[in-house]
C-alpha cells in the first residue's frame, strides 16, 4: 500500500498513521489477551508519518487520544487557515456539549523536533476487574451465578496489597480463585493507572457504575513497578516484583508523587498541571 502511495500524486501531502487498539499478553505476568493494566496490556505500536517533517524515534508517553488533534492539526498544517483543536472544558456536561474539542494532545512538536522533542506528560489508562460479572445482571435461571460474588464478603477484601509479590496477585487478596474480585456491593473495582518515564503506578478502588465515580478512600490495592530502562525491553522480564509497600523513602515518594496525582486527575488526566510529573516524564 505504501509502494502505491508513494508511486502516487499524493505521497507528499498524505498523514500516514499506524498504531495498534491495545497490547497483548502471552503468558506474561501469568495472563493472556489484553485485558489489565500492565505494560504488556497498554504499549502499543504508533507511527506516524508527516510530509515534510523530519524523521526519528520518540520515548514521549503519548496516548491514542493524542491522535486525533494530531492528525487535524497535521491534516491542515500547509492551510492557509491551519487549525489547532481546542480543548475541551472541564466542565464536564459543558464538554459533552461540545461536538469539536479534544482532551488529547498534538503530537506536531514531536514531529517537527524529529522525535527529540520534550513531551513533559504520562500515559493513562483504566480497566475494571468483574464489571460484566459483577454487574450481577437478573437471569432467567433462578440459580445463582457462580461468577458473581458481589454480594460474597471475600476474606481479606479491601485488605491493602502486600508488595514485593508476584504481579498476577498484586490486586490483593480479595480476589476470588477465578480471578474475579468479590466486594460489598453490586459494582466492579477499577485500576487507574499512569505510566510515567521509570515507573508504572496502578491503584484498584471502588466504582459506582451508576453514577461513574470512583471511591479512592477505598482502596483494594496498590501496584508500583520500577522501568529502569528505556525503551523498556519486551520480554518476560517486566512488571513482577510489586513495590508499592517498599520501605524505600525514595520509592515511596515517588509512590506518593503518583497515588496522589491519580487520587486527583484521574476523572480528567488531560488537566494536570506539567509540574505534578516534573522530572518523572520526558
Amino acid at each position: 500500500m505504501l509502494d502505491e502511495l508513494d508511486a502516487s500524486p499524493f505521497a507528499k501531502n498524505t498523514v500516514v498513521c499506524l498504531w495498534g487498539d491495545h497490547g497483548y499478553a502471552l503468558g506474561d505476568n501469568a495472563l493472556f489477551a489484553k485485558q489489565a493494566n500492565f505494560e504488556h496490556a497498554t504499549h502499543i505500536p504508533f507511527m506516524i508519518s508527516v510530509p515534510g517533517m523530519k524523521t526519528g524515534i520518540s520515548h514521549a508517553l503519548v496516548e491514542q487520544v493524542d491522535l486525533f488533534p494530531t492528525l487535524v492539526a497535521a491534516a491542515t498544517l500547509h492551510s492557509s487557515k491551519p487549525v489547532a483543536m481546542p480543548h475541551c472544558s472541564a466542565t464536564t456536561q459543558t464538554s459533552r456539549g461540545t461536538a469539536f474539542c479534544t482532551e488529547g494532545a498534538s503530537l506536531m512538536p514531536i514531529l517537527a523536533g524529529g522525535g527529540g522533542t520534550t513531551w513533559g506528560r504520562g500515559a493513562w489508562s483504566q480497566f475494571a476487574r468483574s464489571s460484566e460479572c459483577c454487574d450481577c445482571h437478573p437471569q432467567p435461571d433462578p440459580t445463582p451465578n457462580k461468577c458473581c460474588t458481589c454480594n460474597v464478603k471475600l476474606p481479606g477484601a479491601g485488605v491493602e496489597v502486600v508488595g514485593g509479590g508476584n504481579a498476577s496477585s498484586a490486586v490483593g487478596p480479595g480476589v476470588a480463585e477465578n480471578g474475579h474480585l468479590g466486594g460489598d456491593g453490586p459494582h466492579p473495582i477499577m485500576g487507574y493507572t499512569l505510566r510515567v518515564d521509570k515507573w508504572r503506578y496502578t491503584l484498584w478502588v471502588a466504582f459506582n457504575q451508576a453514577s461513574s465515580t470512583a471511591d479512592f478512600n477505598q482502596v483494594f490495592g496498590r501496584e508500583l513497578y520500577a522501568h529502569p530502562e528505556t525503551p523498556l525491553p519486551v520480554d518476560y522480564g517486566v512488571e513482577h516484583f510489586n513495590l508499592a509497600t517498599s520501605t524505600d523513602a525514595t520509592t515511596q515518594a515517588i509512590a506518593k508523587r503518583l497515588h496522589d496525582a491519580i487520587v486527583k486527575y484521574a476523572q480528567r488526566p488531560d488537566l494536570i498541571p506539567p509540574s505534578v510529573l516534573a522530572g518523572l516524564v520526558p
